[in-house]
C-alpha cells in the first residue's frame, strides 16, 4: 500500500492504528498521531492512538 501511496498523482488521507510497524513502512509520509477513545458498549471505552497519514 505505501509503495502505491508514494506513486499517487493525487492527495490522500487515511489513519491507521499506531503500531512501529506502520511507522516504519510509512516514514516520508506526513505523519501525526492522534489520541482517542474506542467505545464499543455501555461498559466504558478504551484509549487508544492513531495515525493520521497523508501527502
Amino acid at each position: 500500500m505505501a509503495d502505491q501511496l508514494r506513486s499517487l498523482k493525487g492527495r490522500f488521507l487515511f489513519s491507521i492504528n499506531d503500531v512501529p510497524e506502520i511507522r516504519e513502512i510509512f516514514s516520508g509520509f506526513d505523519i501525526e498521531e492522534v489520541s482517542l477513545s474506542y467505545s464499543t458498549n455501555s461498559k466504558g471505552s478504551t484509549q487508544a492512538r492513531e495515525l493520521v497519514i497523508g501527502n
